[in-house]
């Protein structure tokens, strides 16, 4: 299979697919570029949304193990670290979602929903004072 379809099947089969952006970079480079985060990401599920608004909290947070699609999208195909081995998880729902790097402030959205292929959560990730670019 050619790798643009290899891609694009892989992004049908995630459950979740995020689009993380490095604001910082993209207004240095004239807003024109769509540059991805330096360094490596966490993400998190640290809450469940109910119908009302009112959050469920998962403690400890379902860290998502991700892959890189060839787009530099992250994509979760549904394992997750808690504590022990990695654990494959069957969720549905909508969720608070938490993004953490020793280069960007805390990310949160809690308008995530599982399952959602074909269509990407964009992160604008605010760069901290330890990003590469800021010495």
């Amino acid at each position: 299979m050619p790798p643009r379809v290899i891609e694009t099947h892989l992004m049908r089969q995630a459950r979740l697919i995020l689009d993380l952006e490095d604001s910082l970079v993209r207004e240095r480079q004239g807003g024109k570029t769509h540059p991805r985060p330096f360094g490596s990401i966490s993400v998190s599920l640290v809450a469940r949304v109910r119908e009302d608004g009112s959050r469920e909290a998962l403690a400890p947070p379902l860290v998502l193990v991700l892959q890189r699609s060839r787009s530099d999208y992250l994509l979760w195909f549904g394992l997750v670290k808690r504590g022990g081995p990695l654990l494959r998880v069957q969720l549905a729902g909508r969720y608070e979602v938490r993004i953490e790097s020793a280069y960007y402030q805390p990310a949160l959205r809690d308008d995530i929903v599982v399952p959602l292929a074909n269509s990407a959560y964009f992160f604008d990730l605010k760069a901290n004072e330890f990003h590469p670019l800021n010495h």
